[in-house]
């Protein structure tokens, strides 16, 4: 649920700030599950988010993150209060702001674009190996949790569900690296501008996962949408991520079974939260059905 504000709101929470004098804003609807907003002020164009479904422990979390990433990959951070604190409070809800990256999100992911991508998640994946912070991890076996899933005209998700934690189990899950992981890189948690990635947003899904697991979401959101599936870069898209994290065979063969998995898991999602009709759930049985039309088989043919 949105979080309403007004042009009082925004002029007494600005008091907090050294940021300018508040001019006008914009509701972002693309956010899932937070209240964010676009604030312009006398000096410049930033980004308000309000938490509606996050404890502060892991709010503190996404702050280090993100400060831990700043010198490696081009990631907002929260600026901080007058107070020196790098959030304040709206109606008992925590409260950040950020500097605007100058960008929008891509329409549509071309090749140059995706190729970035995937070289950023693995220089991401690298850094965040080397960061000394409390483990906070409220995912914990999420890909092996027991779920609900709905019925759906024309598909049997819950048997091809089964059927992909089948096919993990058979692998030796143990020996996959694991580390901090973005883990929902997709068109709405990325800014670009001349074809170029300029921002990587959006640290609200970030936990410990298998590294494989960051490939699967990232290609399981941009390589299978619109016409049909982008098999031509299947193998660049994991050389660019293998710059930063080598991958042994393993894993690659099990990303197949991953990515099976991710995308029935949004289907799913969207349905338990309201979101079964619509455009992004419609675009989501589209991705499942590209995905469908590529065996097991061909998909390593097209990897190794």
């Amino acid at each position: 649920m949105v979080i309403k504000l007004s042009k009082s709101d925004f002029e007494n929470i600005l008091e907090d700030y050294s940021v300018g004098r508040y001019k006008s804003y914009l509701h972002l609807d693309w956010a899932q599950t937070n209240s964010v907003y676009r604030v312009k002020t006398s000096k410049g164009s930033y980004i308000l988010k309000l938490f509606e479904n996050s404890d502060f422990k892991f709010i503190e979390f996404q702050d280090k993150i993100s400060k831990f990433l700043k010198q490696t990959v081009p990631t907002p951070i929260n600026i901080s209060t007058k107070k020196g604190k790098f959030y304040t409070k709206y109606d008992n809800n925590i409260l950040t702001i950020q500097r605007e990256v100058i960008g929008r999100h891509p329409k549509r992911m071309t090749e140059n674009i995706i190729l970035e991508c995937a070289y950023y998640l693995g220089k991401i994946d690298k850094k965040l190996s080397k960061i000394k912070i409390k483990e906070y991890d409220c995912w914990g076996d999420h890909i092996f949790r027991k779920k609900e899933f709905p019925k759906i005209k024309g598909l049997n998700i819950k048997k091809d569900y089964e059927d992909a934690l089948q096919k993990l189990n058979k692998f030796n899950l143990t020996k996959f690296k694991k580390g901090y992981i973005h883990s929902d890189l997709h068109e709405s948690n990325l800014l670009i501008k001349n074809n170029t990635v300029r921002g990587i947003i959006d640290w609200d899904d970030c936990h410990k996962d298998y590294y494989i697991y960051e490939l699967a979401i990232f290609i399981g959101s941009c390589l299978f949408s619109e016409k049909g599936a982008k098999k031509n870069i299947l193998k660049r898209v994991i050389e660019e991520y293998e710059k930063n994290i080598k991958l042994s065979k393993s894993e690659k063969e099990a990303l197949y079974y991953f990515i099976k998995q991710r995308i029935l898991s949004l289907i799913r999602w969207s349905k338990a939260h309201g979101k079964g009709k619509g455009e992004w759930f419609d675009n989501k049985i589209r991705d499942y059905q590209n995905f469908k039309r590529i065996s097991f088989q061909e998909f390593n043919n097209l990897i190794v």
